[in-house]
């Protein structure tokens, strides 16, 4: 029995290191994996940027000289279409402050002109009310002189 034990954890043993060895491979194939795409990416990069400096080097100084005057072009033409993007976005910011403004007045002046409207009612409500409590006084004296 103690012989069928021994077989048993032995045999445990080797089945549970093999799964761990499998994880670990798995672990490293990955991680083989992803330093072989970082590689290739750097590579590539490398590769690049040396053809375009063999380029730069391989051009005579009209090429040179062209293609610094291209440049420059562009930059003007860049500087020229920002700077009209800015002015035309000043320009609507402007223009829309202006809106706002005639807005708020708009709405200003509607909320005075409630506001006169409503003193002028309570004030015509108001006087209605004194006229009618003399004429109610008055009405009374002369039914108590007549009577």
């Amino acid at each position: 029995v103690d012989r069928f034990v021994a077989a048993v954890i032995i045999g445990q043993s080797v089945v549970r290191r093999r799964i761990a060895r499998k994880r670990v491979d798995r672990k490293r194939s990955k991680v083989a994996m992803l330093n072989s795409s970082a590689l290739r990416i750097q590579t590539a990069w490398r590769r690049c940027s040396a053809q375009i400096k063999y380029r730069e080097m391989q051009r005579t100084e009209e090429e040179r000289a062209f293609h610094r005057k291209c440049e420059e072009s562009t930059i003007i033409i860049q500087k020229m279409v920002r700077g009209h993007g800015a002015r035309r976005a000043v320009k609507m910011n402007i223009a829309a402050r202006q809106i706002q403004k005639v807005w708020r007045g708009y709405v200003q002046n509607v909320e005075f002109m409630v506001s006169i409207l409503s003193a002028i009612t309570i004030q015509a409500q108001a006087r209605a009310l004194i006229q009618r409590r003399r004429f109610e006084s008055t009405r009374n004296a002369l039914i108590a002189i007549q009577a």
